[in-house]
């Protein structure tokens, strides 16, 4: 290209371009500064509108400090009623205490239905997880 074809060079080409890099950048900060959060999958089942779930051990200052819980997608307060003493399977050899949890009143879940439970802790932004692995 020479000289003059740059010169020609429409102005609305230079706008688009503009408009995709800064939406480029923005998305890019917004998603820096998203929260994120840690997730421990287990099972459990219910009692008496109570969730007991057995937790590894190494694992019990995780659900202590845990935001909140979802089963099949609905989301529950994690509200710890009692945490029983440490306790060890035989044919695992792992130690793990039993936690039980209060669940809300609208509870659709029968007594003895073993479920699966995703627990939600360690708020975190992005960029503070980046930082982290780096």
């Amino acid at each position: 290209m020479s000289y003059e074809e740059l010169l020609r060079i429409d102005c609305k080409i230079y706008k688009k371009i503009l408009i995709v890099v800064f939406g480029i950048i923005i998305i890019f900060l917004l998603l820096l500064n998203m929260n994120f959060y840690d997730v421990y999958n287990t099972k459990g089942y219910i009692t008496n509108n109570n969730l007991i779930l057995n937790i590894p051990y190494n694992y019990s200052d995780t659900i202590a400090n845990g935001k909140y819980l979802k089963i099949n997608n609905i989301k529950y307060n994690l509200k710890i009623i009692t945490v029983n003493s440490p306790s060890v399977d035989i044919n695992s050899n792992l130690i793990y205490q039993e936690i039980m949890v209060k669940l809300d009143e609208n509870l659709i879940y029968n007594d003895n239905t073993v479920l699966n439970v995703s627990i939600y802790y360690n708020k975190e932004k992005l960029l503070d997880k980046i930082k982290k692995l780096l």
